[in-house]
């Protein structure tokens, strides 16, 4: 199992998404949100399964539509 880092950028960014959604309706930003942290958990177990970045060398992207998560 791997460790996965999240960058304090990313988590603001994640509150943001958050917050944005929430404004809408709390329990969709709640499920999408744990989507995103879902995504998250599963790098620590399968750090390849994402999409090799074409133009980055070494960055790799999963995707929670709409939302494309760089690592």
């Amino acid at each position: 199992m791997f460790k996965v880092i999240v960058s304090p950028q990313a988590w603001d960014e994640f509150f943001e998404i958050f917050d944005f959604i929430a404004v809408s309706d709390g329990g969709v930003a709640a499920s999408f949100c744990d989507g995103i942290l879902d995504h998250i958990d599963l790098l620590s177990r399968f750090p390849q399964m994402g999409v090799a970045s074409g133009k980055r060398p070494g960055i790799r992207s999963v995707l929670h539509t709409p939302i494309r998560i760089y690592y």
